[in-house]
């Protein structure tokens, strides 16, 4: 019998901790499911409501709200450099903040006949308090424009962490840290 329960009770609390993403639609309508794909201004849910996976424009959405590490993230509509309106999420918030938005890359062969795999990339953004505008973190120049000096440049007004991202020692990887690092600057 406790081997029942045990079951039953393992069973019940994966159905409850199972993503509930939500697409609040701008008819009022919200459908739960897993989001399982963004790209740009569309949205694929896995939808319990229909009981199968439906896709959303941005004409569609409100906005969504999807669990990311176990919480619950909003989703709204921004215009960011070189991709235009999409789907974005604020991951971090403080005086500098983390956005997060998702794009499908398709595969195929390059200019230079090299095969690229295709699927989801995931895009960040950073945005200053006051600011209007993104900061792209996705922009990898060859020579010029690196991360290193984009970012160190950016972030000038914390030098101990600018220093650390200009010489290398943290990358976009790194880049939860980078952020919780600028919002303790300059606290005591």
């Amino acid at each position: 019998m406790k081997k029942i329960l045990f079951f039953l009770g393992f069973v019940l609390s994966f159905n409850f901790n199972y993503a509930q993403d939500k697409l609040i639609l701008k008819n009022g309508e919200v459908v739960t499911g897993r989001v399982t794909a963004i790209n740009k201004s569309v949205v694929r849910i896995d939808s319990d409501d229909a009981g199968r996976v439906k896709r959303y424009t941005d004409k569609d959405i409100e906005k969504a709200i999807i669990i990311i590490d176990g919480k619950e993230t909003e989703f709204y509509y921004k215009s960011v450099p070189f991709l235009g309106e999409v789907l974005l999420g604020e991951v971090i918030s403080g005086k500098l903040s983390l956005y997060l938005t998702e794009y499908y890359q398709s595969g195929g062969d390059n200019i230079r006949g090299n095969y690229i795999a295709g699927g989801q990339r995931s895009m960040y953004y950073l945005k200053k308090e006051g600011e209007d505008r993104f900061f792209d973190l996705n922009y990898q120049g060859v020579l010029f424009n690196k991360f290193q000096n984009r970012v160190s440049k950016y972030l000038q007004d914390c030098s101990g962490l600018s220093k650390s991202i200009k010489a290398g020692e943290l990358t976009l990887n790194d880049i939860h840290e980078i952020v919780k690092t600028y919002n303790e600057c300059g606290e005591s």
